[in-house]
């Protein structure tokens, strides 16, 4: 009996051993089947009828068979699908049912689909990151869990890999920016890319809080109902997260030419070095002022004084030569050595240090993208110390050339993102994807290496792309109707009038239909507000509003998430029409004469309603009329939720 069970154990361990390496040949079998040109990466599907700039990526979550049947069956597929893995790395549904081992599935997506395999469990997490050590060539997909701990497990024993943190509506109870940063610096923390959040809490705001700092936001639409991921898009998310990625693609299909739902970020590269000192804070003030979102800033490490401090100066070259009335190296000089002398290139002002520009930035939203210029460790423990006595966390993101840099921020500053200033592009996507998993980091290079096609399998992988250095406001333009979402240039200032987002008023009128202009309120990078015609693109009628989408055209036609204009209350409630096709607007619109916004400008002209009414008998026309706006009252009630029950 004791050898039949011992033999029992030994085939049962075979055959597991058998059924990892079935898994493991069938993942590189799906891996190998792409038509990428290169294994290790998915050839993800492009859809030809989306036409706006750099829309998001469209993420399918694997909630049953029928999804999964569906992602097979549909001509349109999604770039990426969410499968929730079990401890014997079996596919389930939300209900729990099995359906199909990984292997199988990735089979099914014939290298075509980026997996996101979504662990709930220890013991699944270590499952997948044995499966994954044991199948090296599998780079392009990413590991995702509502456990932050769980992604950081897989990633630091599978660094190539990509990680995602999911946030529940817990996260924005407040809706404060620190738990914004919270989201920033636990998705951070756990090595992952992107953070999904719930619709609730997807406002533009937010949503630009978040990738201002290089994380990129994904947001789970509420349900698959038009309205509701037409808000996803608008909020300038750089993916949309639903089990109907039909529905999604429907509403991407519906924007036009130009329209874009997301302006770039606008870093100023040493401030303004044009017109004042680089890398000084009269140009940080200044920078501010002309409508910079960040500022890219330079710093080094001094010299120890007598006391064993050393300072983190602010310059970009290694030496005072450049830029000030004085010469030196700044690694062998203290920092009153240093502050002997001036910069002196628009008048001359005192060097300053890390805590000068972290202060001058006070009472901005604006964001320090610091860039190390010294391959010295030191500086990371240092700048640790100064960002916990300025309280500066949310303030900073970190980039630089050396790679021993970036490794010695994701163990010393784990929580602080960081990008690589090194080549990347289409032809090294490989390589680059490869050791942004290993650095936790991700990219900022040069604008000429760069390309559309590079932009959208970044976005498609939850990367943000960021690329430097632009001269001008015409290769600024250009690049933002490419798509790209972080500009670092020598003329901040020039994108200063240039509107960065626009929401929609909430006004009252009795009917509403796409094409129709609504009043919306346009904020431009210096801060400036202004209320102003926009088109409607897409109308749902409830009881007693609309919810509406709109666009105002700039640079390029941005669009807004749904607000709500209310009906009169004396208007009469028409039947229920069909629901209009969207505007699709092909360029821009001149912009109308201004109004001042939001408050003590002159209100647009109140809508007008044409005469008319019944003949006959008024008494009885009276009577008749009021029963039959009593019945279609009680059909509209029956038939569209009021405004005040939309959530």
């Amino acid at each position: 009996m004791k050898n039949t069970k011992n033999f029992m154990c030994a085939l049962l361990v075979c055959a597991l051993t058998l059924a990892v390496i079935g898994i493991g040949a069938s993942a590189k079998n799906a891996y190998a089947q792409n038509d990428s040109g290169n294994s290790a990466l998915v050839s993800v599907y492009k859809n030809e009828n989306v036409k706006m700039i750099n829309a998001p990526t469209v993420v399918c979550d694997v909630t049953g068979k029928a999804v999964l049947d569906n992602i097979t069956a549909s001509q349109r597929k999604p770039s990426n699908a969410v499968l929730s893995l079990n401890e014997q790395l079996h596919v389930t549904g939300l209900s729990g049912e099995d359906l199909g081992a990984l292997a199988d599935v990735l089979a099914a997506f014939d290298g075509k689909i980026i997996p996101v395999l979504k662990v709930n469990s220890q013991a699944a997490a270590n499952a997948l990151s044995e499966f994954l050590k044991e199948n090296p060539e599998m780079l392009d997909l990413a590991v995702m869990s509502e456990t932050p701990d769980l992604v950081k497990y897989v990633r630091e024993q599978n660094a190539k890999v990509r990680g995602i943190v999911e946030y529940s509506e817990d996260a924005f109870r407040q809706n404060t920016q620190d738990e914004l940063y919270g989201v920033v610096s636990a998705t951070n923390s756990s090595f992952a890319n992107v953070a999904i959040i719930p619709q609730s809490a997807a406002s533009v705001d937010n949503v630009r809080y978040i990738q201002a700092r290089f994380k990129t936001v994904w947001v789970r639409a509420r349900n698959n109902s038009a309205m509701d991921v037409y808000d996803c898009v608008g909020s300038g998310a750089y993916g949309v997260v639903s089990e109907d990625f039909n529905a999604v693609y429907d509403v991407l299909e519906s924007y036009g030419n130009d329209t874009m739902s997301r302006m770039p970020f606008n870093a100023a590269h040493r401030t303004l070095p044009e017109t004042h000192n680089e890398n000084s804070v009269s140009g940080v003030k200044a920078a501010i002022a002309a409508g910079a979102t960040h500022l890219e800033i330079d710093g080094h490490i001094c010299k120890a004084d007598k006391n064993g401090n050393r300072e983190i100066v602010i310059m970009h070259d290694s030496t005072l030569d450049r830029t000030t009335n004085g010469t030196g190296a700044i690694a062998n000089m203290t920092l009153d050595e240093i502050r002997r002398y001036k910069l002196d290139e628009f008048g001359e002002e005192e060097i300053p240090t890390f805590t000068d520009v972290i202060n001058a930035m006070d009472g901005s939203n604006a964001v320090l993208i610091f860039e190390i210029k010294t391959n010295d460790l030191a500086i990371v423990p240092l700048l640790k110390q100064k960002l916990t006595e300025l309280n500066a966390w949310n303030k900073v993101v970190v980039i630089s050339f050396y790679t021993a840099i970036l490794q010695e921020m994701k163990n010393v500053l784990p929580q602080v993102p960081t990008a690589n200033l090194n080549t990347a592009s289409m032809a090294t996507l490989t390589e680059s994807l490869e050791w942004m998993g290993l650095y936790n980091t991700g990219v900022d290079t040069t604008h000429p290496n760069a390309s559309a096609e590079f932009n959208a399998a970044l976005r498609d992988r939850g990367i943000i792309g960021w690329y430097w250095t632009y001269a001008n406001a015409a290769e600024m333009q250009r690049d933002t109707k490419i798509g790209y979402t972080g500009l670092t240039t020598n003329r901040a200032d020039a994108y200063r009038n240039a509107v960065i987002t626009v929401k929609g008023k909430e006004t009252e009128k009795a009917t509403v239909r796409a094409g129709d202009k609504v009043r919306v309120i346009t904020t431009t990078y210096a801060g400036a507000q202004r209320e102003i015609s926009g088109t409607v693109i897409a109308v749902e009628e409830k009881d007693d509003c609309y919810k509406v989408v709109a666009y105002y055209g700039d640079i390029v036609n941005l669009v807004t998430q749904s607000f709500v204009i209310t009906k009169p209350a004396s208007s009469e409630k028409p039947d229920t029409p069909k629901p209009p096709e969207p505007v699709v607007p092909d360029t821009p619109e001149p912009p109308d004469e201004e109004t001042p916004a939001p408050d003590g400008g002159a209100n647009p002209p109140a809508e007008q309603t044409p005469d008319g009414g019944c003949g006959g008998d008024l008494a009885t026309s009276g009577t008749v009329a009021a029963f039959a706006l009593l019945a279609v009252a009680a059909l509209l009630l029956k038939k569209r939720p009021a405004c005040s029950r939309i959530n």
